[in-house]
């Protein structure tokens, strides 16, 4: 497993990491590929050495893992797929059922956290199922990028709240959890990957550099919020004019990925099956089905 990490840092680049990612590498996960980093010549973070690997699996199927999720046809795929799952939500009951039968968990990774309309139990039930020197790694759609790159489009009833950075450090407080640090990730046209532990720890730059960011722009003041809204009319507006334009035209329209998303922008535009003839998508789990609202 060492090797095979090894290997594909190498691929990646085998970016040299900091102190910050040193500390990471305490626990179950970092004592498999510590030997990854003294092989490529440098210390590998394990998690972001899991991130290039191509074949995930071949490193984490020796270590004992599982999830958790709510969505009954996704958990079903999960375990189909070898990673053990079970379909309930992420709250304290559940944390600590798992804990009793399985034990504390070094890394717990909660992705799209802007799914979950319980974020106070989802964020209890991570601080009671992690270890006391473990790690948590949080994704969520950022909610500055949201406001200025006028993505009006991602909201919509499966994103119930967006979180600013310092929400988050709030949130994460109340259960003595802190934010180490903070990268990106262009998941969901932009998202914040929160690097967690208990107690309370220094802050990296780039934490501090966002922080500064979201208050620079004012996202948590509703005047922002009503000039966005503003923003979207106009955009939606002239989205359907050139639409219709084009329909007026002769053309033929096409629409391509069936996304959330994609489904909420032709709703805000009230574009319907008299303006686009057909859209393609390359998941077979939405091949016949109709584009809710739009149809």
């Amino acid at each position: 497993d060492a090797q095979l990490v090894a290997a594909r840092a190498r691929e990646g680049g085998g970016e040299r990491v900091g102190p910050r990612e040193d500390r990471l590498l305490s626990g179950a996960l970092g004592r498999c590929v510590e030997h990854a980093g003294e092989e490529v010549g440098q210390p590998v973070e394990v998690l972001r050495a899991v991130v290039r690997v191509r074949r995930p699996r071949e490193i984490l199927e020796p270590l004992r893992r599982q999830g958790v999720e709510p969505a009954r046809n996704i958990a079903t795929i999960a375990n189909a797929g070898g990673v053990p799952t079970i379909d309930e939500y992420f709250v304290p009951a559940t944390a600590e059922s798992l804990k009793r039968a399985r034990g504390a968990a070094d890394v717990v990774f909660v992705r799209n956290f802007h799914h979950v309309p319980f974020a106070l139990e989802a964020v209890s039930a991570l601080s009671c199922l992690l270890a006391d020197d473990g790690i948590a790694v949080i994704e969520y759609h950022r909610r500055d990028v949201v406001l200025e790159q006028l993505q009006y489009d991602s909201i919509y009833h499966e994103h119930p709240l967006f979180f600013s950075l310092s929400d988050m450090v709030q949130l994460l407080a109340n259960h003595n959890l802190f934010i180490e640090d903070v990268t990106s990730s262009p998941i969901s046209g932009g998202s914040h990957i929160l690097w967690i532990r208990r107690g309370q720890s220094s802050r990296s730059s780039s934490l501090e550099n966002e922080l500064h960011h979201e208050r620079d722009l004012g996202d948590h003041l509703p005047d922002a919020w009503n000039q966005f809204a503003e923003r979207v009319r106009e955009h939606s507006a002239h989205f359907r004019e050139v639409v219709l334009g084009e329909v007026k035209n002769g053309s033929r329209v096409c629409a391509v990925g069936a996304s959330s998303r994609g489904t909420t922008l032709l709703n805000i535009a009230a574009l319907t099956s008299e303006h686009i003839d057909v859209v393609a998508d390359n998941s077979p789990l939405k091949i016949g089905k109709m584009l809710a609202g739009a149809r």
